[in-house]
């Protein structure tokens, strides 16, 4: 099990970090960005500890940042500090799984993956050894391999497999999947709008950097 410190601090200053902090930190669905969370606690020197389980990192850096004091003390009468943390969270999250949706894939995600060689390897079997050559060109063409290819059962097997992966992480990073249901052979681009905020969060700036 992995032990990670969480870096916390107010006006550039390192302080402890509140229960209330640590209460949004636990709440976050870390499976959801490929994270085997554990659990988490306050050390006796104030800091945050996070524990993880088959991490696919060596580590983890977690540093949480407050500034303008005075912008926080407005906002808290109706934004609570855990709430606020908990939104920036998910904001900063949302962004790396954004950019690198296969390094932060889910578990679940994780696991569908693995299963992604052998079903490429049998669909690209099956349209190889079929008899019906008109069969054959038509699926050739929606893969997007020219006819003129070297068509070896290892290069369909690869552009199948790689056409699943990105079909597996365009499910995996958007908020509705409902929404996400892309053919293998029309595989669709990630969708750049950021859902990735609860519906009864308000659109105020945030007053956390990462």
């Amino acid at each position: 099990m992995l032990h990670e410190q969480v870096l916390h601090f107010v006006e550039f200053i390192p302080c402890p970090i509140s229960q209330s902090s640590l209460s949004a930190l636990m709440s976050i669905d870390w499976q959801s960005y490929g994270f085997k969370f554990k659990g988490g606690f306050i050390d006796d020197d104030g800091n945050a500890e996070l524990q993880w389980d088959n991490m696919a990192f060596s580590h983890v850096d977690i540093a949480i940042h407050t500034y303008h004091e005075g912008a926080v003390d407005e906002w808290k009468s109706s934004q609570p500090e855990r709430h606020l943390l908990r939104k920036a969270l998910k904001s900063a999250l949302f962004g790396l799984k954004a950019d690198h949706a296969e390094d932060f894939l889910s578990c679940h995600g994780q696991k569908v993956r693995e299963y992604v060689p052998d079903l490429a390897e049998s669909i690209a079997g099956l349209i190889l050894s079929s008899n019906d050559q008109e069969f054959q060109d038509e699926c050739i063409a929606l893969l997007g391999l020219g006819s003129d290819q070297d068509l070896t059962e290892g290069a369909v097997r690869s552009c199948i497999g790689e056409k699943m992966n990105r079909i597996v992480e365009m499910n995996d990073t958007k908020e509705n999947v409902e929404h996400n249901a892309p053919y293998l052979f029309e595989c669709e681009r990630f969708d750049e709008d950021y859902s990735l905020l609860d519906e009864d969060d308000p659109d105020e700036d945030m007053i956390f950097d990462f």
